[in-house]
């Protein structure tokens, strides 16, 4: 006997009719009509932990509340409409994104990934002391070369923290 699920199966009729000709048994096709038998959540594993990817746990997309997160909390803030909130003064350090409220990073991750890159300042700074003074007190490494060694840092990282 088989089992199948399946969430996105456009052809689910012609599979079901295959699978009768090739056993040469009764199949049978159950289909869940509008909402999903199956809910979809987005989680984010490390070797650590898994932990939910956005803030809201139900936003995503294909999810309950949907590719805009929380359904309440409106649309997505273009790059125009973020330009105008910065030129009136409403834009704050937690909206520089253009992120609905519900699609972002999940707070057990955000605290995470801030720990990683405090770490990697801390790593890069020493890295600056050390190396990078000449004879006149001048750093050698440049903005630029400090963010590609973040960079290249931060995705060494991750490569370790992924499973």
């Amino acid at each position: 006997q088989i089992v199948g699920l399946s969430a996105t199966l456009p052809n689910a009729h012609r599979l079901a009719a295959w699978m009768e000709s090739v056993t040469g048994r009764k199949s049978i096709l159950v289909e869940a009509g509008g909402k999903r038998p199956v809910p979809l959540r987005y989680y984010f594993a490390s070797k650590r932990d898994f932990s939910p990817l956005f803030r809201d746990v139900e936003a995503g997309p294909g999810a309950d509340h949907g590719l805009l997160g929380l359904r309440g909390d409106g649309t997505a803030n273009t790059p125009k409409k973020l330009k105008g909130m910065k030129e009136k003064g409403k834009l704050t350090a937690d909206d520089n994104n253009a992120l609905p409220r519900g699609l972002e990073l999940h707070p057990t991750l955000q605290s995470s990934l801030e720990r990683r890159l405090a770490s990697i300042d801390r790593r890069i700074q020493k890295i600056v002391e050390r190396e990078s003074y000449d004879d006149y007190g001048g750093s050698f490494i440049s903005a630029r070369e400090k963010r590609r060694m973040k960079d290249n840092m931060l995705k060494a990282e991750l490569k370790k923290s992924v499973p």
